[in-house]
């Protein structure tokens, strides 16, 4: 369940793609239906986009690492390794997670401390976080891609 509403906040309809409109929307790409209030067909708006919840709307973070705020959106991952939960990490402000990580944060400390698989609106991808896990993950990926060949 929700514990907070997006109020002013549309990074994800920039950020995310969304598959399910007739003619699919790319990520890091605004949505044709943003307008002055947000989503101007919130009431019927597609699937993916009702069932999306980034980590704030789901309660975690204060009002200044809101998405649109901190240029940041979190949403839960699960790293191939099968270990606990990390994060994916999308910038919707250049350089936001650089200043984020050495914020000081309690939010930033738990980024720190699992994966984080940060997407750039560049296209870009980097996996950060405590190198075993991260060798942890690599090999759990390189594993899967040699089975796929085999």
């Amino acid at each position: 369940m929700d514990s907070r509403t997006c109020g002013a906040c549309t990074a994800c309809c920039t950020a995310l793609g969304v598959t399910d409109l007739p003619v699919p929307k790319p990520d890091w790409t605004p949505c044709k239906h943003l307008c002055g209030a947000g989503c101007g067909v919130y009431a019927r708006r597609p699937g993916s986009c009702r069932e999306y919840q980034c980590l704030w709307r789901g309660g975690v973070g204060d009002e200044n690492e809101r998405p649109d705020v901190l240029g940041l959106i979190f949403e839960p991952w699960e790293p191939p390794d099968g270990d606990d939960l990390g994060t994916i990490v999308r910038e919707t402000i250049p350089g936001a997670f650089e200043r984020f990580i050495g914020s000081g944060t309690a939010l930033a400390a738990i980024v720190a401390s699992a994966p984080a698989y940060v997407v750039l609106p560049s296209g870009d991808r980097r996996l950060c976080g405590p190198p075993e896990r991260l060798r942890r993950i690599w090999a759990a990926v390189e594993a899967k891609k040699a089975r796929r060949r085999a």
